[in-house]
């Protein structure tokens, strides 16, 4: 079974990325807007996969560096579920 047309093998693996829309709706058209598509090219290593991951995926943490500061994060009633940590010992 042929899954990819054998022209196009020698261009895999193909990375793309999806970036949603925002606001998800033209506030004019109110028509659903597109995603942005973001195309990865180069080598295919951890270094330009870092690199290009870190251009195109937000990111949304919260540096926690006190007992106030993880207070303040954990009483936080907006987010729905809590965050469980794993400590991880090597």
């Amino acid at each position: 079974m042929k899954i990819c047309n054998p022209k196009f093998t020698k261009d895999l693996p193909v990375l793309l990325f999806y970036e949603p829309p925002y606001p998800r709706v033209d506030p004019e058209t109110k028509k659903p807007l597109m995603a942005k598509e973001h195309l990865f090219q180069g080598a295919l290593n951890v270094e330009t996969m870092d690199e290009f991951l870190k251009k195109v995926i937000p990111c949304f943490r919260i540096l926690i560096n006190s007992t106030l500061d993880m207070n303040a994060f954990l009483s936080f009633t907006i987010i729905p579920t809590k965050v469980h940590f794993k400590i991880l010992f090597s």
